[in-house]
């Protein structure tokens, strides 16, 4: 058992959870797990109601801030499950390797992750099953905001000029603003108006931001761009056009003529990874640690040829290599850490084995939980009829309830809320290592698709990759499920899964 100071981070991800007890029960197990392993908890930080999409959440920050103060001498981070730490594999590698950096380990309370190599891959697997089930409440979430946008519902918040009369309902023309949004479209039909000129007369017309304050004249941009206000929904990233259910504020008339009037304006675009240079910003100069960038240069006869090149000055190694060169080489160290299909088999096994275990344990909690819960609710009723039958007053009733419903939450929180009986384990495991024993072959064959290669690299390889022109790739740091795979292979070894809770190599 080792001791040392411990950081708490506790999150839910819905506002009805942080009116329950979910944040509760969370650090409460997370003290009992770091008494147990005779941690002492300097700080709890709480992030209530945020998404564990991105590793943007301001409690989240703060903690990883307190973890960095060599004053505070922290040596864990505890959490009661990994998906509360991030549900993105990217941001837990980056995230994981900022705590590393400052000495810091990860503890989750309901998961077997540790220093060990099969702790190391656990916490992988996991991470990415975490990834993979946000996958799937989004999807499951997307279908259904399409469906209620087939019947004409708009399901994000209301623009300004209109708003919503019931949570979940559809849009209607707000009284107080929707005459100032025909006439921001009016105005600008007329053609004698830019952004900035519509901002300053709406102002002066008595049109305000919720602070009182002056609209900027972005927001009127994207208002005169945006059908919504003529009653047409148009989602371009879902391919929808189509007429809503509520009723517009202007014309579709004035909507198109205010398309055609005004001056032009230069549109803003976001920066995106150059998808022809996949390995730009991930390899890196073995020698000074630069980021290798990409780009074309034109020969003689006008053909562009790929380079990828940094220029950092004294550095010896500064010099272009053709892109083709260096993606070969990509390519070779590809196949040098690919697992085989027999490593493939044996990590399935042991996962299987790990994963039925702990979902066996889980089941036998449930259910025992589940029978307390019966109890619970039973003696809810009871509570109801004696207050019905005049044994309790109501200060007496109020009291009784309060706590039994306390109890209640409590024992509904370690019973899994999710079904995951229509989820193949099995299924998604194949689907994965499908990917892991062909490589070369899947990172290739991604070139059509650059976000997901990109997501691909990054679950190869835990950081940047060093590379010399002279000596090629150097070694890298590779994510638990390839790590492991470079130690079975040099020991010869088996994955077994011996007996008790903590999963290990043999000796």
């Amino acid at each position: 058992m080792k001791a040392g100071n411990a950081v708490i981070y506790c999150r839910v991800s819905s506002l009805e959870q942080v009116e329950g007890t979910s944040l509760e029960s969370q650090e409460r197990m997370c003290r009992d797990y770091a008494k147990r392993e005779g941690m002492a908890v300097s700080e709890v930080f709480i992030d209530r109601g945020e998404s564990a999409k991105t590793a943007d959440r301001t409690e989240f920050l703060n903690a990883i801030s307190y973890c960095s103060k060599k004053k505070n001498d922290v040596s864990h981070f505890v959490v009661y499950k990994l998906d509360r730490f991030a549900r993105n594999q990217e941001d837990h590698i980056g995230v994981r390797a900022k705590l590393k950096q400052y000495g810091v380990q990860l503890r989750s309370v309901t998961e077997p992750i540790d220093d060990s190599p099969m702790g190391k891959m656990m916490e992988g697997i996991l991470s990415t099953f975490a990834e993979f089930d946000n996958n799937v409440r989004t999807e499951r979430s997307t279908n259904g905001m399409k469906e209620r946008l087939k019947k004409g519902i708009w399901v994000w918040s209301a623009p300004l000029g209109y708003k919503r009369l019931e949570k979940g309902g559809n849009l209607v023309p707000d009284e107080a603003n929707a005459h100032y949004v025909r006439m921001v479209f009016d105005e600008y039909s007329k053609g004698v108006h830019t952004y900035k000129t519509l901002a300053t007369l709406l102002f002066e017309k008595g049109f305000r931001s919720k602070g009182g304050k002056k609209i900027p004249f972005q927001t009127y941009e994207k208002m005169l761009k945006n059908p919504l206000y003529c009653g047409i929904i148009k989602v371009d990233t879902w391919g929808v056009e189509m007429r809503g259910d509520f009723e517009p504020i202007i014309s579709e008339d004035l909507f198109r003529k205010c398309q055609e009037s005004g001056r032009t304006h230069k549109s803003f675009s976001k920066l995106t990874k150059n998808p022809d240079f996949p390995l730009r910003k991930i390899v890196v100069c073995e020698w000074c640690g630069a980021p290798l960038t990409g780009s074309y240069s034109t020969g003689r006869h006008g053909k562009k040829y790929g380079y990828y090149h940094h220029h950092k000055q004294g550095c010896p190694c500064a010099s272009s290599i053709r892109k083709d060169d260096l993606e070969k080489d990509f390519v070779s160290l590809l196949e040098e850490i690919n697992p085989t299909v027999q490593y493939a088999n044996l990590f399935k096994e042991a996962f299987m084995e790990i994963y039925n275990e702990e979902n066996k344990k889980s089941e036998e909690t449930s259910a025992a939980a589940q029978k307390e819960l019966e109890k619970l609710k039973d003696k809810k009723a009871h509570i109801y009829n004696n207050f019905e039958d005049g044994v309790y007053t109501k200060t007496e009733f109020l009291e009784r309830k309060r706590e039994v419903d306390k109890l209640i939450i409590a024992g509904e929180s370690v019973i899994a809320t999710e079904d995951t009986s229509d989820v193949d384990i099995e299924k998604a495991l194949d689907y994965c290592l499908s990917f892991v024993t062909d490589t070369p072959n899947k990172w290739s064959e991604l070139a059509k698709y650059p976000e997901e290669r990109l997501r691909f690299q990054n679950f190869i390889f835990d950081g940047n990759i060093p590379y010399t022109q002279n000596n090629g790739f150097g070694t890298a740091v590779l994510s638990p499920i390839y790590s492991i795979y470079q130690h079975w292979q040099a020991d010869n070894s088996s994955l077994v899964i011996p007996r008790g809770i903590e999963p290990r190599f043999p000796g």
